[in-house]
């Protein structure tokens, strides 16, 4: 679980760089700042469903920690870009590596935990998806203090864009493809860990897509009202990730203060987000929970 969360954390932490560099001195501004925020999600939409069949090819680990390490060397690369084709193509990219992230993830819990145990292991990767705006504020706030020789902004991209090299090592060395590899545990305990999720019947890793499943998760009206649930939280969310800053800071704040300013909320949301989790396996219900938690951004939103 701990590499997990430093999977999400990363991600998210690399995507929102964009957020902090614009109140840094990022050369990309007015609609073509926009464009490049767009890039990223363009480059995610596009490639999610095909990374995710040729993800089954290979074994998940390896194929999320080469990603991970491709992704940090973009971010990286941001460092020495110099006009917007050149920004948008490297966001873009980034997009689609990125999008690997929470299906990959989220199997490799899938084959760890029950199904009552797994919401609140997948809200702990979510927390370190949230973490990111504590964390990276805080560090994007004492990059503003360098007086060197590169622009602050530059050295935000390749600090952190360093920081997802390494955990993408961590995670292309230590993290077990499925409990069958797992070099930590003996053969009795691979077989304990199998017959775990035995009767959740969620398996390990079929390498193998199969056309009555995805007819059956089609035609299923639960598959729709998540969809609905996702993007009315995703549409908002995009725009904040990428403007959260910049907003901040035309109330009248300092760079500095918009970077401290948007830390609060997101450790707010962090201990929201194990809470609901670790609830719905106590209750053994999701989707209450998802609504009821909704309630409270609509009116804060309105």
């Amino acid at each position: 679980m701990p590499i997990l969360v430093f999977v999400y954390f990363t991600q998210f932490l690399d995507k929102n760089i964009l957020s902090y560099a614009s109140i840094m001195g990022f050369p990309v501004t007015g609609i073509h700042y926009n464009d490049v925020a767009q890039a990223f999600y363009m480059g995610f939409l596009i490639w999610m469903f095909p990374t995710q069949y040729i993800g089954q090819k290979f074994p998940l680990a390896k194929y999320l920690g080469v990603h991970i390490i491709v992704w940090g060397i973009l971010v990286m690369l941001h460092a020495v870009c110099k006009d917007f084709p050149g920004f948008y193509a490297l966001r873009f990219f980034l997009g689609m590596l990125e999008a690997c992230v929470s299906p990959t993830l989220i199997l490799i819990v899938s084959m760890w935990y029950k199904q009552n145990e797994r919401g609140s292991r997948i809200g702990w990767f979510y927390a370190g998806n949230l973490s990111t705006s504590v964390v990276g504020g805080g560090v994007a706030y004492g990059v503003t203090f360098y007086k060197g020789a590169i622009a602050p902004w530059k050295l935000l991209y390749i600090v952190l864009g360093a920081l997802a090299v390494f955990n993408g090592i961590i995670v292309f060395m230590f993290l077990p493809d499925s409990p069958m590899n797992a070099r930590f545990l003996s053969h009795e305990e691979k077989v304990a860990a199998l017959e775990r999720v035995r009767l959740d019947q969620a398996g390990t890793h079929n390498k193998k897509i199969k056309k009555d499943q995805i007819i059956e998760t089609f035609k299923d009206a639960r598959t729709w009202v998540m969809f609905l649930i996702i993007m009315c939280v995703g549409v908002p969310n995009g725009g904040d990730s990428a403007f959260s800053n910049i907003i901040t800071k035309s109330f009248g704040w300092t760079s500095r203060q918009s970077l401290l300013l948007n830390m609060p909320r997101t450790a707010i949301g962090g201990f929201a987000v194990v809470a609901g989790g670790w609830l719905s396996d106590r209750i053994n219900d999701r989707m209450t929970l998802v609504l009821l938690f909704t309630i409270p951004s609509k009116y804060c939103a309105s």
